[in-house]
């Protein structure tokens, strides 16, 4: 795999790992109640939808490629509401969808969802 396509798989994982772990802790504060429990899934299931495209990402595929961008947006998207609504979570959790699109726009990463390799720094397919 290509250093960006490592890298967006990398970030991949620790935006699951990092939205279990926050909603693990919700869950402690605030106790085990039906409530509780359905706020909770609400956060995870774009996490878990993550970690399944992040295992995904060795096999490449123009669909994965457009099944992350989609969820990407859909991460900026939540983090502007958060900043709309006065949230100071917002714009840190802008940084990492960001980063990750940047990423999966950059030609190597391209190659690697397309089916095709670039090898490094000749321009060149193998």
């Amino acid at each position: 795999m290509p250093g960006p396509v490592k890298a967006i798989r990398t970030l991949m994982f620790v935006v699951a790992g990092l939205t279990f772990v926050t909603t693990l802790a919700l869950l402690v504060a605030e106790g085990v109640s039906a409530e509780s429990l359905g706020t909770a899934i609400w956060y995870t299931w774009p996490a878990v939808l993550t970690l399944v495209l992040a295992l995904r990402v060795p096999d490449g595929g123009t669909r994965l490629r457009r099944g992350i961008i989609a969820l990407e947006i859909f991460y900026v998207l939540l983090g502007l509401a958060r900043i709309g609504q006065g949230d100071p979570r917002g714009m840190p959790n802008l940084i990492i969808p960001i980063v990750l699109l940047v990423l999966l726009f950059q030609a190597t990463a391209k190659g690697h969802f397309a089916g095709t390799r670039r090898t490094a720094g000749t321009g060149g397919y193998f």
